[in-house]
């Protein structure tokens, strides 16, 4: 996944009006992780010459953009990770003691599998789309199944953020596709590759032998306790009855 955060003005309105320094700083969503609240300075604009930003943090951030075309302060980066949710904001700092700012939220869309992408042949399969908190009234979601399977049969409304797999089955597996739309506008989409496998047969035979053992066991327990019982009847001397007479003088 890729994004880009444009400047809050153009290069030209900030070479007439003096630009005297600038920085590019994060707030972690709340569910972004433990920094959440924190603001961190992501990089500094260093006025050089030549002018170039100085990243603070090893975040794989892409501010290339700035020397390619010596037009724009913007920054960008692939491979988004739910790490990154969070508020971004370009501070850019004039003569005067001005400074101009430009925040934008960057949402990051997840999709996840509960068990792991690697499920059995009968097996209750969830899939989860999810920005990290519920979606508002005009966002949605549109699942996109592999060719060979379909939403149909799954009884899951295709519009709903869990979907279901009730027994997945061999059609089932394949790349599912989550898109998040606004309206009547696509925003993103992301993948999952989900895997049907069925259960091998040694796995089988060790069940099998697992349990045959355990039956053993508890038969073997069953026969000693039964036995013993048995040996405590037969050793155990019989008392004879007592008889009382009273016998006249």
């Amino acid at each position: 996944m890729f994004f880009s955060i444009p400047p809050p003005l153009s290069w030209s309105d900030s070479q007439e009006k003096s630009i005297q320094g600038g920085r590019w700083t994060f707030t972690p969503s709340p569910a972004a992780g433990s920094l959440t609240g924190v603001v961190q300075t992501l990089a500094n604009l260093s006025l050089g010459p030549p002018l170039a930003w100085v990243v603070n943090q090893k975040r794989e951030l892409d501010v290339s953009a700035l020397q390619r075309t010596n037009l724009n302060l913007s920054l960008s980066k692939k491979g988004v990770t739910e790490g990154d949710r969070g508020e971004y904001t370009c501070a850019v700092e004039f003569q005067r003691g001005d400074t101009l700012k430009r925040s934008m939220r960057v949402e990051v869309l997840q999709v996840f599998s509960s068990p792991a992408p690697v499920a059995f042949v009968g097996q209750e399969v969830n899939l989860t789309c999810t920005l990290g908190h519920p979606l508002t009234s005009d966002l949605k979601v549109k699942w996109i199944p592999p060719r060979q399977s379909s939403l149909l049969a799954l009884g899951s409304a295709p519009d709903s953020a869990h979907l279901t797999i009730p027994e997945a089955r061999d059609i089932n597996g394949g790349r599912w596709r989550c898109e998040l739309w606004r309206n009547k506008t696509k925003l993103t989409s992301v993948e999952i590759t989900l895997k049907i496998e069925r259960v091998p047969m040694d796995v089988w035979l060790l069940v099998t032998i697992c349990g045959a053992a355990v039956i053993f066991v508890l038969l073997l327990i069953l026969t000693v306790i039964l036995n013993r019982r048995h040996r405590q009847r037969v050793t155990m001397p019989r008392r004879g009855k007592r008889r009382i007479c009273r016998c006249k003088e």
